[in-house]
């Protein structure tokens, strides 16, 4: 009998698509208060959570799932990624201005500035794709 890891890293296993299902399924179904998020993730939209009959009020919770939240933050991740980039550019930029500035000044010959092979492949990469010469 197969474990619960052992099922998820099988690319072709039947019960793996039923476990991304459920959890799916399962991620849809919670719902966390927004008093239990930050303050830029909460919704203001009332979700009902449960059958109190006593207190039908109490049935209601406003806040997000767990899918939502999960959408969220893979937003904020990759929009990260990309202020990083953006600021690892400037940083190497400044460098590069403070190399040249100094070789200027001592009246020597700028010499080529160390490249990044990896980067200006993958910069070649996607050039050449988005030009239509190859394909994603």
């Amino acid at each position: 009998m197969n474990t619960l890891e052992q099922i998820n890293s099988m690319a072709d296993h039947p019960g793996k698509q039923i476990l991304l299902n459920a959890r799916t399924e399962w991620m849809d179904c919670i719902v966390v208060p927004n008093n239990c998020i930050p303050e830029h993730m909460r919704q203001h939209k009332r979700s009902d959570v449960g059958l109190n009959t006593e207190n039908p009020e109490s049935n209601h919770v406003y806040g997000r799932t767990l899918s939502e939240l999960d959408d969220i933050t893979e937003q904020e991740y990759n929009d990260t990624l990309v202020q990083d980039e953006i600021e690892f550019e400037k940083m190497l930029k400044r460098t590069r201005l403070e190399v040249y500035t100094e070789q200027n000044d001592n009246g020597e010959q700028l010499s080529p500035f160390m490249t990044d092979e990896d980067r200006l492949y993958r910069c070649q990469l996607n050039f050449c794709k988005a030009i239509g010469l190859l394909d994603d």
